[in-house]
């Protein structure tokens, strides 16, 4: 389960309005590796595939 606050969710709005780029949207990746077994990363991408899951957190999608 992803749980982004009220805050935090607004913020994102914000700066993925301010993209040049239209149609971004939010990507979370989780990577084997790193000291925890796992690697995390988080950034705006434009780019889809077919093994993105979707997931509809805060209205951000």
């Amino acid at each position: 389960m992803i749980t982004i606050s009220d805050t935090a969710a607004e913020r994102l709005r914000e700066m993925l309005a301010e993209q040049e780029v239209p149609n971004m949207f939010l990507r979370l990746g989780v990577a084997a590796g790193g000291c925890s077994g796992f690697s995390y990363a988080m950034g705006f991408d434009d780019n889809e595939t077919d093994a993105d899951v979707y997931m509809d957190v805060q209205e951000l999608k």
